[in-house]
C-alpha cells in the first residue's frame, strides 16, 4: 500500500497537462512568450530563408519571360549608310559605269515577327516556368520548417544546459564540502587514503563535466543568434536557466490521415519537379517538328533625306517562314534523351521523398513513444531520490545519520535531476521532429 502510494505521489506531472493544440503555429503550445519571439525574429532575419525568398521571386521572372513568345516581337530599326561599289562588281558593270559609284542610304522601318505556337512549345515552355516557381516555393517553406524546427530545438537545448549547469555547480559545491569532510575524517582516522582518492577523482569528473557543459551552452547561444540572423556579441537576449514547457500526449496531433503528408513542402518541391521536367520534355519534342512563323516589314529607304517620307521611298514585305532542321548530328536526340532521364528521375526522386517521410513520421513517433517512457521512469526515479533526501535529511538533523551520508544523498539526488531533465529534452526534441515530418507549422 506505502508503495503505490508513493508511485502515486511520484506520478510525473507530464500526464497531467492537457492541451488545445495548435497544429499550425504549433511551438506556441509551448506556452513560452520567449520562444515565440526568437521564431518571430528568425522568420523575419534568418538569411538563408531570406534568400530562399528571393528565389521564388526569380523563378517568377521567368514566367513573365517565357510569356511575351504568346506576342508578336515587334522592333523598329533606322539605318544610315554610305556605300562604294566596287569598279569591277556587278553593279558597276550593270550600269556601264567605269567608275565605282557611292550611295547614301537612309531606312527606318518596323518588324513584326511571331512564331506560330504549333507544337505548343511556348505554352509548355510558360508551364515549365509556373512549375518551377511553385517549386521554388516549395522549397523556401522547407527552409521556413527547418528554421522554426532548429530555433525550438536550440532554446530548449539552452534551456535544459543552463539547468544542467545549475544542477552541476550545486554539485561540484556538494562535492567539494565531501571531499573537505573526508579530508578532515581522514587526518582523524576515520577513513582510509582511498575514500579520499576517490573524493577527489569525483570533484575533478564533475569539474570537467560542467567545463564541457558551459561550452555546449556557449555554442548553443552562437548557434540560435546565427539562426534569428545576429552576430553573436549583439546576441543579448536573456534566456533562462530552467526547462520549463509541458509535456503531454496532447501535444502529438491525433488521428491524422496519411494524406497530410502531401501538405510536406518537400513532397511538394518534388511534385512540381516532376511537372517541370515533364513540360521540358515536351519541348525538346517538339524540336524534331517544323517551325512557322510570320514576319514583316513596313517602312521607308532613301538615299537622300529631302524625300525620306515619301511614296516612292515606301518598301514593305511580309511572309511565312518555315524551318524544319534535317541534320544536327544527334543534338536534338540527345537533348530529348536527356529531358527523359531527367523526368524519369524526377519521378524516383517523389516516390523517394514520400517513402522517406513516412519512414521519418514513424521514427519520430516511436521515438517519441520511447523517450517518454523513458522520461516517466527518470521522473519516478527522480521523486524517490527526493524522498530518501528528504528522510536523510531529516534523519541528519535528528542525529541518526552523519553529514556524510545526507551529502552523498544530496549528490544522488542532483544526479536523478540531471538524468530527468535531459530525458525531458529528449520528450521536446521529439514533439518538435514529429511536427517538422508531418509537414505543420507553414503555409
Amino acid at each position: 500500500s506505502n508503495e503505490r502510494e508513493s508511485q502515486q505521489r511520484g506520478k510525473p506531472k507530464c500526464e497531467e497537462y492537457k492541451i488545445s493544440i495548435n497544429t499550425n503555429e504549433w511551438w506556441q503550445n509551448f506556452n513560452d512568450p520567449k520562444l515565440n519571439q526568437l521564431v518571430k525574429l528568425a522568420l523575419k532575419n534568418n538569411l538563408n530563408y531570406k534568400i530562399s525568398l528571393k528565389n521564388i521571386a526569380i523563378a517568377k521572372t521567368y514566367i513573365t519571360e517565357n510569356t511575351s513568345d504568346f506576342f508578336p516581337q515587334i522592333n523598329l530599326n533606322y539605318n544610315l549608310s554610305r556605300t562604294a561599289f566596287s569598279n569591277n562588281g556587278a553593279v558597276a558593270n550593270q550600269q556601264n559605269s567605269g567608275q565605282g559609284k557611292i550611295f547614301n542610304l537612309n531606312q527606318l522601318d518596323a518588324t513584326v515577327s511571331y512564331e506560330i505556337d504549333v507544337w505548343h512549345q511556348v505554352a509548355n515552355s510558360v508551364n515549365q516556368a509556373k512549375s518551377d516557381a511553385q517549386s521554388s516555393a516549395a522549397n523556401s517553406r522547407v527552409i521556413q520548417l527547418s528554421l522554426i524546427s532548429a530555433v525550438v530545438n536550440t532554446y530548449f537545448q539552452i534551456n535544459a544546459l543552463g539547468a544542467d549547469i545549475n544542477s552541476t555547480k550545486e554539485e561540484l559545491s556538494l562535492a567539494k564540502d565531501n571531499l573537505k569532510l573526508l579530508n578532515s575524517n581522514y587526518r582523524g582516522g576515520l577513513v582510509d587514503i582511498g575514500s579520499v582518492d576517490d573524493a577527489k577523482t569525483q570533484l575533478e569528473s564533475i569539474q570537467s563535466n560542467l567545463s564541457s557543459l558551459e561550452k555546449q551552452k556557449q555554442t548553443m547561444i552562437n548557434t540560435l543568434a546565427y539562426l534569428i540572423g545576429e552576430y553573436p556579441e549583439n546576441f543579448n537576449l536573456k534566456i533562462k536557466n530552467t526547462l520549463t514547457a509541458p509535456i503531454s500526449a496532447s501535444l502529438i496531433p491525433q488521428s491524422l490521415p496519411s494524406q497530410i503528408l502531401t501538405n510536406r513542402p518537400d513532397i511538394e518541391e518534388a511534385f512540381y519537379q516532376i511537372l517541370s521536367y515533364g513540360y521540358f520534355e515536351k519541348q525538346s519534342l517538339a524540336n524534331f517538328f517544323p517551325a512557322f512563323s510570320l514576319t514583316g516589314t513596313y517602312g521607308y529607304a532613301s538615299s537622300a533625306l529631302k524625300n525620306f517620307i515619301s511614296k516612292g521611298s515606301l518598301l514593305w514585305d511580309f511572309g511565312l517562314n518555315m524551318i524544319q532542321p534535317l541534320f544536327d548530328y544527334q543534338k536534338r536526340a540527345s537533348q530529348h534523351q536527356r529531358a527523359k532521364l531527367q523526368y524519369e528521375a524526377a519521378v524516383l526522386n517523389y516516390k523517394d521523398v514520400v517513402l522517406n517521410s513516412f519512414k521519418e513520421v514513424d521514427t519520430a513517433l516511436v521515438s517519441y513513444q520511447k523517450d517518454q517512457a523513458s522520461f516517466i521512469a527518470s521522473e519516478r526515479q527522480l521523486w524517490a531520490t527526493k524522498e530518501k533526501l528528504d528522510l536523510a535529511y531529516a534523519q541528519y538533523k535528528s542525529g541518526f545519520n552523519d553529514y556524510a551520508t545526507y551529502l552523498n544523498y544530496r549528490i544522488n539526488f542532483l544526479q536523478a535531476k540531471y538524468n530527468s531533465i535531459n530525458q525531458k529534452l529528449a520528450v521536446l526534441s521529439d514533439i518538435v521532429q514529429v511536427y517538422k515530418t508531418l509537414g505543420l507549422g507553414v503555409n
